[in-house]
């Protein structure tokens, strides 16, 4: 996953979805999150 992706993702939940622009940040931060994460301790 690559941040295209996510922005991607995130412009179709706007447009398509019409998802509030709260719950679109709150994918943002979760999604940005999840594909910063360090998963080498887990």
């Amino acid at each position: 996953m690559d941040y295209k992706l996510i922005s991607t993702y995130l412009d179709y939940c706007k447009t398509h979805k019409r998802l509030s622009s709260h719950t679109i940040r709150a994918y943002k931060n979760d999604l940005m999150q999840f594909y910063n994460s360090d998963y080498d301790n887990v």
